[in-house]
C-alpha cells in the first residue's frame, strides 16, 4: 500500500498547493522557516545519550497542544528524557516560540508526507518513541517509524464521521493503519468503538478519558477579572456574550443578533466580544465591522474602547483568561456544514453556558455530555441559537448554577494524562520520579 501511497502523493500535494499558498498569504507566520517541512533545519539537535530517551510529539494546532501541555510540561522535567514538538499551524508555531521553547530538545513545522522529505526528518530527529494527537495518522511517517523501529502511539484519539466514512469505504486503510500503531489512547467507550467497527484490534486500544480534561482551569481574582473587563472597555454590570472560535459567516450573525437583542431587549446592558478562530481574519472581520452602526475596538491595537458594543480579539494565545469575562459563549463553526463545530472545553473550563448549531461532529461525544449535563444546548439553526441566547440572557441564576454545575463536571475529567505517562514511562522501564 505504501508504493501506492508514495505514487499519489506527489499528485495530490500538487493539486493542494494552491489552498496552501493562498493559506500562507492569509495567515501570519504560515510562511516562517518553510523549509522545515521540507526536513531541512537550521541546526543540528544534541548527540543522543545512552541514558536519555528522546521523544518526537505531533501536535497540530493549539488545540491539541493545549491537550498535551501537562504531560509536555512533565515530561521535559524528567532529565531521563529529550523531547521533539512538531507542529502543524503558525498559531501553534507562535505559541510554541513563547511558551515552550525552553523545555525542549528542539521543535520545527511537521515534514510534508514525501518518502524523501519524511525520511530526511527522521534521520534528523532520531526519535525512541513518537506520539501523535488526535486524528494525525500519516502513511508515510508511520512507515518510517516501522522502519527504524519505533513504537508510535496515538492519543487522543478520535475520528470524525468524514473520517469514518472514508475509512469505511477503504478498510484495507485503516487495517494498513492499525498494525503501524503501538497503543490507541482513546478520551471515551464511543470513540473506542469507532476505532473497533473499523478494525482496530481491541488490545491496541484504552479508554483513559480526555487529556484535555487534565488541563488547568484559568483563573482570575474577582478584582483580576473586573481589570480585565475594564480593559477590554466592558462595565461591571454588562453583560457580555462572546463568540468562541467563529468562522466566516458567524460573526455577521452575532453581530444581527446584537442588534437585536439590544432592541428587544433594551433593559440588558449587552457587549459582544469576538474570537474568531484564525486571528489572521482580523482585517476581514474588522470591515465587517464598519459596515455597521456599532462602536468597536480591535484587541491587537492596545485597550477596549470604554462603552464600545464590539471586542474583536485578533491576538493569539489569550483565549482562556478572556473568556473569563464572558457571561455566556456561542461556540464557533457549528452554524457551518460540513465544519464539525469547535472545541466547547474552552467555554466549559470558564464556567461558561453555552450555545452551538446542529454541527458540532467532530466534537459529538463530548457536546452530548455537557447537554446531559444541563450546560450546553445544541439547536438546529440560527433562529434557535438566537432565542436560547436570549433565555440566557434573562435568567442570571440559571447561569449562576450552569457555571457551579461546569465547574463540578471540570473537575472529574480529571486523570488522563497520569495514564499516559505512565504508559510512557512503562514502555521505556523507567519509574515515577514525581
Amino acid at each position: 500500500m505504501i508504493f501506492v501511497y508514495r505514487l499519489l502523493y506527489p499528485l495530490l500535494w500538487c493539486l493542494s498547493m494552491p489552498y496552501f499558498l493562498l493559506r500562507r498569504l492569509k495567515r501570519r507566520g504560515y510562511g516562517r522557516r518553510c523549509w522545515q517541512r521540507w526536513g531541512c533545519y537550521e541546526k543540528s539537535l544534541s548527540e543522543k545519550s545512552s541514558d536519555k530517551r528522546r521523544i518526537w510529539f505531533q501536535a497540530v494546532s493549539i488545540g491539541e497542544l493545549k491537550a498535551i501541555d501537562p504531560l509536555l510540561r512533565h515530561l521535559a522535567r524528567d532529565p531521563r528524557l529529550e523531547i521533539f514538538l512538531s507542529i502543524s499551524s503558525s498559531s501553534a508555531y507562535r505559541m510554541v516560540e513563547r511558551d515552550y521553547a525552553s523545555l525542549l530538545l528542539g521543535y520545527a513545522w511537521f515534514p510534508w508526507d514525501f518518502f524523501p522529505v519524511m525520511s530526511a526528518a527522521w534521520a534528523y530527529i532520531r526519535p525512541d518513541l513518537a506520539i501523535l494527537s488526535e486524528e494525525e495518522l500519516w502513511p508515510e511517517f508511520l512507515t518510517q517509524a516501522e522502519q527504524h523501529r519505533v513504537p508510535v502511539f496515538l492519543v487522543n484519539g478520535r475520528l470524525s464521521e468524514r473520517s469514518c466514512r472514508r475509512y469505511r469505504y477503504f478498510p484495507f486503510w485503516s487495517r494498513w493503519l492499525w498494525r503501524h500503531l503501538s497503543w490507541i489512547a482513546l478520551p471515551s467507550p464511543a470513540e473506542a468503538k469507532k476505532f473497533k467497527d473499523l478494525g482496530a484490534p481491541e488490545g491496541l486500544l484504552t479508554v483513559i478519558g480526555n487529556l484535555k480534561g487534565d488541563r488547568l482551569a484559568p483563573s482570575l481574582s474577582q478584582e483580576g477579572c473586573l481589570l480585565l473587563r475594564k480593559e477590554l472597555g466592558f462595565a461591571p454590570n454588562d453583560l457580555v456574550l462572546i463568540g468562541l472560535s467563529t468562522w466566516p459567516g458567524e460573526e455577521a450573525l452575532l453581530l444581527e443578533w446584537l442588534g437585536r437583542l439590544r432592541r428587544e431587549e433594551p433593559m440588558l446592558s449587552l457587549r459582544l466580544l469576538l474570537v474568531p478562530r484564525h486571528a489572521e481574519r482580523g482585517r476581514e472581520i474588522a470591515k465587517l465591522l464598519q459596515r455597521s452602526s456599532f462602536s468597536w475596538y480591535r484587541r491587537s491595537e492596545g485597550p477596549g474602547l470604554a462603552g464600545a458594543d464590539v471586542g474583536l480579539v485578533d491576538t493569539t494565545g489569550e483565549l482562556e483568561q478572556l473568556a473569563l469575562v464572558g457571561d455566556l459563549a456561542f461556540i464557533g463553526k457549528s452554524l457551518c456544514r460540513h465544519r464539525g463545530g469547535q472545541n466547547p472545553l474552552d467555554a466549559a473550563f470558564a464556567g461558561l453556558p453555552m450555545v452551538y448549531g446542529p454541527h458540532m461532529d467532530n466534537f459529538r461525544t463530548l457536546s452530548a455530555a455537557l447537554e446531559r449535563e444541563g450546560v450546553a444546548w445544541g439547536v438546529h439553526d440560527p433562529e434557535e441559537v438566537f432565542e436560547r441566547l436570549r433565555w440566557l440572557l434573562k435568567n442570571p441564576a440559571l447561569r449562576r448554577e450552569i457555571s457551579s454545575r461546569l465547574r463540578r463536571w471540570t473537575s472529574r475529567q480529571a486523570g488522563a494524562t497520569e495514564r499516559v505517562l505512565e504508559k510512557i514511562l512503562q514502555h521505556f522501564g523507567l519509574e515515577n520520579e514525581s
